[in-house]
């Protein structure tokens, strides 16, 4: 899939309102990260440690055409109601899904954008004074790994990431 041409942010659109109006791309996403999400509000302590919730940290998933995407066509906000203004930002509704209540679309950040320009899967952007962890996905992502659980775990174990977005694991 190429990447939108230098018009994207004009001409692009954020995404649906609800889960129903999401492509399957972004369904998939979601459908894993509520996986992840449900895992850590039940059992934190196998997963980590049980004072660090993921389920509740600040994140932003970035919406790329190919892997490694510098070029994106809009992002989501999640758990960053607290750390910045939403208001101006679309709100997705999962009904019915406990784990997923504090969900924004948006083409942009503003300024802090910038910071997410680097050819990485991953990397970390300012929001509210904040370090919050970025994580762009491509389509192709649940291609050969409908999970993304190759993807999920390089959030891990990558070097270039030195966001600090968690303890170490036990």
């Amino acid at each position: 899939m190429a990447e939108p041409s230098s018009t994207w942010f004009v001409v692009l659109r954020t995404p649906g309102a609800t889960y129903a109006e999401l492509d399957e791309t972004d369904k998939t996403m979601f459908d894993q990260l509520t996986t992840q999400y449900k895992a850590f509000a039940t059992e934190p302590d196998k997963l980590w440690d049980s004072d660090y919730r993921y389920d509740k940290m600040p994140l932003v998933l970035i919406r790329v055409g190919k892997d490694r995407g510098m070029i994106w066509q809009y992002m989501y906000l999640v758990n960053v109601s607290g750390l910045t203004d939403t208001s101006g930002y679309r709100k997705i509704d999962f009904p019915g899904n406990p784990y997923l209540g504090d969900v924004r679309a948006t083409k942009t950040l503003g300024l802090a954008s910038f910071e997410l320009l680097f050819p990485a899967n991953f990397t970390s952007v300012q929001l509210g004074g904040r370090e919050v962890l970025a994580f762009k996905y491509p389509p192709s992502m649940f291609d050969t790994d409908p999970t993304g659980a190759d993807h999920l775990r390089s959030l891990r174990t990558d070097s270039r990431c030195s966001t600090g977005w968690g303890p170490s694991p036990m």
